[in-house]
């Protein structure tokens, strides 16, 4: 399964687009762009399920699971880049 860069979607919206798919995600565009864009959240699976219908319904086929991968990497990575994992000793 490929890997989907929600980030680079999001971007690739214009206004009306990203209004369109928050409305459609049952979103804010200000949480998805404060909150899912800058990793500080992980949408709950309901959001997620929401996020992926709303991707599909303007053209982009993305599956939950790539979704799931997605916000849960990133928002690992981010918490890694603020606290680096120490050794235990």
């Amino acid at each position: 399964m490929a890997a989907f860069d929600f980030r680079a979607f999001w971007s690739s919206l214009d206004d009306l687009g990203r209004a369109k798919l928050a409305h459609k995600a049952e979103l804010s565009v200000a949480y998805i762009s404060t909150g899912l864009i800058s990793s500080r959240k992980v949408p709950r699976p309901a959001s997620v399920r929401r996020l992926a219908a709303a991707c599909c319904a303007l053209g982009k086929k993305v599956t939950e699971q790539q979704l799931y991968l997605y916000f849960h990497e990133r928002h690992l990575e981010a918490a890694a880049e603020k606290e680096p994992l120490r050794a235990n000793g």
